[in-house]
This record gives structure tokens, C-alpha cells and sequence, in this order.
């Protein structure tokens, strides 16, 4: 009995290849390798090894709109600056020459008195000859003689004076009437085109053109607009006309709604409402008189039942 239980006790020994270190299990060797190369191995899936993450773009705000009439008036107002900087700086230039001009006449000037001067100095011989020369008019040089034309020449003068005029008012009166040609077909065209976008939006272009076509014609003269720029003029107008049209109808609609709520004045007449089919004493006569009850009463169609 002894030597059975000294074997049942005995512990079992172990092979050899259980006693060797084992290699650690795959799904232990990746969160090791993922934050060996930088990957997070807190909460979800572990970065696998040589994978990157994608970049992250930055999300892109989206440009204002700017009206196109906004955009207009500042393009405007832009092009009026550069038109007087323009200006500016041709007048500068000008004056910058007529200035230069004058610098060098005076250089030119003083160049030549200092000359005479120093040759009179140098020569008081040829001092004495000019003074003798020039006169008693005390060193000033006399007038010459005007030459007299004769006197058909003048009458001829006259004549040529004349018809330059009649031909200068004769271009002015053609330049005129081009302009005034030009403004009419403008004119038409524009009426044309005003008359065709008021009849794409449902408008009635005898009633609505006087209206529009003001509002257009201020805006353009003030944003200095071209002829081709019409539809976003037109756009401008229908877009303030739509919304003044929607006030107007809401406020009709509450005014009447709130009038409707009033008790019956004293003496006013009743509406008149047309008399229902009456028929024969049937069920049809029922459904009618139990018709005009519930919607005298207010109680809906379902009031009866």
C-alpha cells in the first residue's frame, strides 16, 4: 500500500518542450509592434505595422456670394478711381514738361546774357555802336510797320470766314442727328428687351414697363451699366417687385381676416347666398337642410355626426 501511494503522489514530469519559454501568441505580437511603430494600442483595432493614416483635409468654407449689384457698384467705383488717377496723371505730366520747358528757357536765357555781356565788357567799341544803333527809344527796339492787306483780299478773307463757319455748323447739326439716330435705336432696343422679360415673368409689359423700365434706367445711369447687363438689371427690379407684391398680398389677406371677424354692423345688408335645390321631402331634402344647419352653426362637415 505504501509503494501505491508513494507512485499516486509522485508528480508527473513535465517534457522537455514544455519547459522551454514559448513564443508569444500573434494577437499579443501585434499591439507590441504597432506601438513600436507608433501606432495606438488603447480601444479598437491596432495600427497594422507599415500602414499610414490618411491626412485629414481640412474642410473648405465656402465664399460668400456677393450680389451682382453690389458687385457692380464697387466694380464702378473702381473704374471711376483709375479714369481719375489717369487724369491726374496726364495733368502731372503735363505740368511736368511745360515746367522743364521754362527751366531750360531760363538756362538758355542766362546763357546768352552772360555772354553779351561778357563780349559788351570785352568790346566797348562794339557797346557803343548797339547803343547808337537802338535809338533815342531808350535801348527799346521800335515797332515795325504792320503790312495793309488789299482790300479784295480782305473781302475774300471774309468769304472763306464765312463758309468755315457754315461748314463747322453744318458738321455739328450732322453730328446731332447721328447722336439723336443712335439714342432712338438704343431706345427701341432696350424697350424690346425690357418688354420680352417682363412677358417671360408673367408681367403685363403695358402696365409694368413705365415702373421698370425708371428703376432700370436709374440703376444703370448710376452703376454707368451697358445695354448687354439688362438682365441683371431686370433680375434687381423683379426680385425687390416680388417681394413688395408679397407684403402687399399678406397684408390684404390679415386685413380682410381681421374684418371678417367683426360682428355684423346694424342695418347692413346680409350677404346674399344662392338658394339651395329644394326637392321633395326625401332624404336628398334632409342632407341639404342638415347641410345649411352645421354651416350655419359653425360645427364642419362632421358636426352632425
Amino acid at each position: 500500500m505504501g509503494e501505491v501511494a508513494t507512485t499516486e503522489t509522485a508528480p508527473v514530469q513535465q517534457p522537455a518542450t514544455d519547459t522551454t519559454p514559448q513564443a508569444p501568441v500573434q494577437g499579443t505580437q501585434e499591439p507590441a509592434q504597432g506601438a513600436a511603430a507608433g501606432g495606438s494600442t488603447q480601444g479598437g483595432t491596432p495600427t497594422p505595422e507599415g500602414a499610414q493614416t490618411a491626412p485629414q483635409t481640412p474642410a473648405i468654407e465656402p465664399e460668400p456670394h456677393v450680389p451682382w449689384g453690389r458687385f457692380r457698384e464697387v466694380q464702378t467705383e473702381h473704374t471711376k478711381l483709375k479714369r481719375q488717377l489717369a487724369e491726374f496723371e496726364t495733368k502731372a505730366q503735363a505740368q511736368e514738361r511745360a515746367w522743364q520747358e521754362q527751366l531750360q528757357a531760363a538756362k538758355q536765357f542766362e546763357t546768352n546774357y552772360t555772354a553779351l555781356e561778357r563780349a559788351l565788357k570785352a568790346n566797348p567799341d562794339l557797346a557803343q555802336a548797339l547803343y547808337e544803333r537802338l535809338g533815342p527809344g531808350n535801348g527799346q527796339p521800335q515797332q515795325p510797320p504792320v503790312a495793309q492787306l488789299p482790300p479784295d483780299i480782305v473781302k475774300r478773307l471774309s468769304i472763306l470766314d464765312k463758309i468755315e463757319q457754315r461748314f463747322s455748323q453744318q458738321e455739328q447739326y450732322l453730328a446731332q442727328q447721328a447722336e439723336k439716330q443712335e439714342t432712338q435705336r438704343i431706345e427701341t432696343e432696350f424697350t424690346s428687351k425690357l418688354t420680352d422679360l417682363l412677358k417671360a415673368k408673367g408681367y403685363d409689359p403695358e402696365a409694368e414697363l413705365p415702373y421698370a423700365r425708371d428703376h432700370i434706367l436709374r440703376r444703370a445711369v448710376a452703376l454707368d451699366a451697358e445695354l448687354e447687363e439688362l438682365p441683371q438689371l431686370f433680375a434687381e427690379w423683379h426680385r425687390a417687385e416680388t417681394i413688395r407684391r408679397a407684403k402687399w398680398t399678406t397684408g390684404y389677406v390679415a386685413q380682410k381676416t381681421n374684418d371678417a371677424k367683426l360682428p355684423q354692423s346694424p342695418g347692413q345688408t346680409p350677404p346674399v347666398r344662392v338658394a339651395p335645390k329644394m326637392g321633395a321631402n326625401d332624404h336628398s331634402t334632409s342632407e341639404t337642410l342638415l347641410r345649411e344647419l352645421t354651416g350655419r352653426l359653425g360645427w364642419g362637415e362632421n358636426g352632425a355626426s
